[in-house]
């Protein structure tokens, strides 16, 4: 967390908004992630260059949305991240944003590659 504090402190000090996007559903089952979140949240919810995206339920549906168009309901993140790896082989929650940003991006390069079309929303472009 005090990455992201200090991260956020850098673009604050450059002028910049800043938007972080948490995977909040974690808060629900996990006493320090909650205690995190909470700091985070006192510390910037009334920062008007600051804007705290909460992802709720989980952010692997919001990365499923890039994939397929689907309201479906999946009851929990595990459901959803068992859909998502039919697009994202591999895809491990606890890894890398920015590892799982490359993965998708190449995925979403070689679908563009082999029809000349993209059969994805854009991600991340």
């Amino acid at each position: 967390m005090q990455t992201i504090q200090n991260r956020i402190t850098e673009g604050l000090d450059a002028g910049a908004t800043i938007v972080c996007v948490f995977d909040e559903d974690v808060r629900q089952w996990n006493d320090s992630e909650r205690k995190r979140m909470d700091e985070i949240h006192q510390k910037y919810d009334t920062n008007k260059n600051v804007i705290i995206a909460s992802s709720m339920p989980s952010i692997e549906y919001w990365l499923l949305l890039h994939f397929e168009n689907t309201n479906r309901y999946f009851g929990s993140s595990a459901k959803v991240i068992e859909t998502l790896k039919k697009h994202l082989v591999g895809f491990d929650k606890k890894r890398a944003f920015s590892q799982t940003r490359e993965m998708a991006f190449g995925h979403h390069q070689r679908q563009q590659d082999a029809t000349g079309l993209s059969k994805s929303k854009a991600f991340w472009t």
